[in-house]
This record gives C-alpha cells, structure tokens and sequence, in this order.
C-alpha cells in the first residue's frame, strides 16, 4: 500500500463521515458560512469561481492518479 492509497482511504472515510452529519448541524454549519460571507462582504460569484478553480485541480489530480494507476496495472 503506498501514499496514494492511504490518502484515497482517508478521503473515501470522511465523505462517509460525512453523510452521517445530522440535519441540525448541517443547517448550523450552513448558517454560520453565510454569516461569514455577509460580515465579510464576500462577493458570491469570486467565491464560485474559487471553488471551481479548486474542483477542477482535484479533479485533475485525481484523473492523473487514475491513469496512473491503470498504468501500472493493466
């Protein structure tokens, strides 16, 4: 088992985490990130933008390891 295993392993575990989060706390953490955003003036859009940036070189990251892995094992 190398790195990349584990590091897969770890996420895999805390979306299933995750998914266990209970309705309340979910409306709690919700409540709170839009707080944030209203004291901070944070303008929505750039904030979208910001996390597409960010999904896409996850993504990219794990596409590459894909391919890489199929790579090794044909």
């Amino acid at each position: 088992m190398n790195k990349n295993d584990n590091f897969l392993r770890n996420k895999s575990n805390i979306v299933s985490n995750d998914t266990c989060i209970e309705e309340s706390n979910l409306i709690n953490m919700l409540d709170k990130v839009y707080q944030y955003i209203n004291r901070n003036d944070i303008d929505i859009e750039d904030l979208k933008e910001k996390y597409r940036n960010e999904r896409d070189k996850v993504l990219s990251e794990v596409n590459s390891y894909t391919i890489e892995r199929q790579n090794i094992w044909p």
